[in-house]
């Protein structure tokens, strides 16, 4: 008996040890996370006051010859993908250097390793000698340089033979304007404002892919990916607060429906093993619904209709679950009426590329049907080509203009196209998803400079689309005690009048 009580209370004093040990080592834990949160604060905020994003202190003076350009270089890096893309570094006379990466937008591959290469190339020895000397502030002219430095070397070796893309030149458009925005003091969003003539700015409605095509061998989900608009938030703040509150119910509900962990695809969205689209439909009305989000809240879809597009020049949905829908045919007519039951069934307020990119019939029939109360977005039917948007404007094919950071070649012609789509009365989004991200997070800035209500940044599942919000949030805050109430909410399908 004696034995046993020595037993425990040596058991206990053990115990306590290990208690007393325990949170030891949870302060030195703690006291380490502190001490390195508040150094990468510190360099956070260097970083921040060196691309001019916020100042604390009076800028250098400057004078004419020191602001100019001095030299550009490229170097490799990684997206969030791990991919390879470029990042950009413009470095002024001055000394001042301002860096700016941007995602692939290329399928991985052998091939892409080469297109990178021959991008910094490019880049390092044709680009940075036509710029040397230029100054940053004069965007147009240094832009106007660079695409015809690139059809020059189309023409040259043929476009077929051009293995990197326009992001290359996309990258120094964009160092370009940060450099010049430091140079005036200007955040980047303030510095791409001002070229874009925008006057009030605006905090784009974030919009999220909660459900999407994924790896998951059942999943039989045709078109792309389901996505939320919480245009009834009060703020961005309350806009992320919704959408994440949603995501987190979403996987609560898969994992009951379903019994398992929800798989993810590329872009952050759940892909549980649905059978067709409204199968998703009904598990994301079930999910805003529970939380009291019903009037906050609107459903888009990204239909990506190319992708089941068949050579007879039908589609091949994935209607009732059978066959991943390949043994279903249907003309543009039929689909056209499909859309229209989810419209009236789900509330549906945005789909995107719901044709093959050269359906242009079925677009416009789409368009004039349901295009007063849907928006309808065009991605790769349009691709930012400036013809193929004037013709949709011409034939009202579309009304909303997808920008897709792949598909930009310039900061100057990104407004030039956003100005065309807001004369013809549509809206305009700012993507970054699709394309892998960069620790460069421009693309907040960029939805905010030219005026887009909405961002398409995906589902916050990774710290660079974290910084992405996060610095909309700072934004917000900015602005908010200049001009007030900054949100887009319920005018997430327009642009601010100038």
């Amino acid at each position: 008996m004696g034995k046993k009580i020595l037993e425990n209370k040596l058991g206990k004093k053990i115990f306590a040890k290990k208690i007393r040990a325990r949170k030891i080592l949870r302060r030195s834990i703690w006291s380490a996370v502190n001490s390195e949160v508040a150094r990468y604060r510190i360099r956070k905020r260097e970083g921040l006051e060196r691309i001019g994003k916020i100042s604390t202190s009076p800028l250098p003076q400057f004078t004419p010859d020191t602001i100019r350009i001095e030299s550009v270089t490229a170097m490799l890096i990684f997206d969030t993908r791990f991919n390879p893309t470029i990042e950009v570094n413009v470095r002024m006379v001055c000394g001042h250097g301002l860096f700016a990466s941007v995602p692939s937008g290329a399928p991985p591959g052998s091939k892409l390793w080469q297109e990178v290469r021959e991008a910094i190339d490019f880049v390092n020895t044709i680009i940075s000698p036509a710029l040397k000397g230029k100054d940053p502030k004069q965007q147009a002219v240094i832009d106007k340089i660079m695409v015809q430095k690139l059809e020059e070397i189309r023409n040259q070796n043929g476009s077929g033979t051009l293995k990197f893309g326009a992001s290359a030149i996309f990258a120094v458009s964009l160092a370009v304007c940060k450099a010049a925005g430091f140079i005036q003091d200007l955040p980047l969003y303030g510095r791409i404002a001002t070229l874009a003539g925008i006057k009030k700015l605006i905090l784009p409605v974030p919009v999220w892919n909660v459900i999407n095509v994924g790896s998951h061998p059942e999943n039989k989900l045709s078109m792309r990916e389901l996505t939320i608009l919480p245009i009834g938030a009060s703020s961005f703040e309350d806009a992320i607060r919704i959408n994440w509150e949603i995501y987190s119910c979403l996987m609560d509900l898969i994992w009951r429906k379903y019994r398992e962990i929800a798989h993810k695809g590329y872009e952050g969205g759940f892909a549980p093993k649905i059978q067709n689209v409204k199968e998703g439909l009904e598990l994301l009305k079930k999910a805003i619904s529970r939380l009291g989000h019903t009037e906050k809240v609107v459903i888009g879809v990204d239909a990506a209709a190319s992708e089941f597009y068949g050579l007879d020049k039908s589609y091949h949905p994935n209607f009732t679950g059978e066959n991943n829908g390949c043994s279903q045919r249907v003309s543009g007519d039929a689909l056209n009426d499909f859309y229209n039951t989810l419209v009236n069934d789900y509330s549906i307020a945005s789909i995107e590329d719901p044709f093959d990119k050269d359906d242009w019939e079925s677009y416009s029939k789409l368009t004039a049907e349901i295009g007063q109360k849907v928006q309808i977005l065009g991605d790769e039917f349009l691709v930012t080509d400036p013809k193929r948007i004037k013709q949709a404007i011409n034939e009202k094919t579309c009304n909303t203009l997808l920008l897709k950071v792949k598909h930009l070649r310039s900061v100057t012609e990104t407004i030039k196209a956003v100005k065309m789509v807001k004369q013809a009365g549509w809206g305009v989004i700012v993507a970054s998803h699709g394309s892998g991200e960069t620790d460069d997070t421009f693309v907040g800035q960029l939805a905010v400079g030219v005026g887009a209500c909405q961002i398409k940044a995906g589902a916050s599942c990774n710290s660079e689309r974290e910084s992405i919000y996060i610095e909309l949030r700072a934004i917000e805050c900015i602005e908010r005690n200049v001009c007030g109430d900054v949100y887009a909410g319920p005018a997430f399908d327009t642009l601010l009048p100038e």
